[in-house]
């Protein structure tokens, strides 16, 4: 399965490269971050007719959408978790994988606000008891790594990593 993801940092200024990218390398699944737009502003030409589609978008600021080639799957449930106040998360279950597209806050304007959101990520994460395939940027990655193996610490002195 080739997963694709691509920060476009806007959907209406990447249309033609986003096109010409899918047409070419034709991923089974693709992960957009801050696409900038609300389903109704996404360009008819990225509404391609080979994928199930998810545009969660709110306008100008963040978004995200998720993509699965309908050969993949029939009818995906596309949703959001509760904690998603920015339309940064969509995420479908594939069996018992559970395929996400997530856009971390920044934390420059607000750390504690992208703490809070990867303590909440991470807490999903754990509740879903399922695979979870979230592509995401080194650090991200990393960050939510150190924090899903601090279960045992829980409870214990603080560590670094661990929240």
């Amino acid at each position: 399965m080739k997963i694709a993801t691509w920060n476009v940092n806007g959907i209406r200024a990447r249309e033609a490269q986003l096109c010409d990218w899918l047409e070419r390398d034709r991923p089974d699944v693709v992960c957009l971050q801050e696409i900038k737009a609300r389903p109704d502003q996404v360009p008819e030409r990225c509404r391609l007719t080979e994928y199930h589609a998810f545009w969660h978008g709110a306008g100008g600021y963040s978004g995200v959408s998720l993509h699965v080639r309908q050969e993949l799957l029939q009818a995906p449930e596309f949703a959001h978790p509760h904690f998603d106040m920015e339309t940064r998360i969509v995420h479908a279950a594939l069996d018992n994988t559970v395929l996400a597209s997530v856009y971390v806050p920044n934390g420059g304007k607000d750390y504690a606000a992208k703490l809070a959101f990867l303590k909440n990520l991470v807490d999903w994460v754990h509740a879903l008891h399922a695979m979870i395939i979230t592509p995401a940027t080194h650090n991200v990655l990393w960050f939510i790594r150190s924090l899903l193996t601090c279960d045992a610490l829980r409870g214990s002195a603080p560590r670094a990593g661990c929240l």
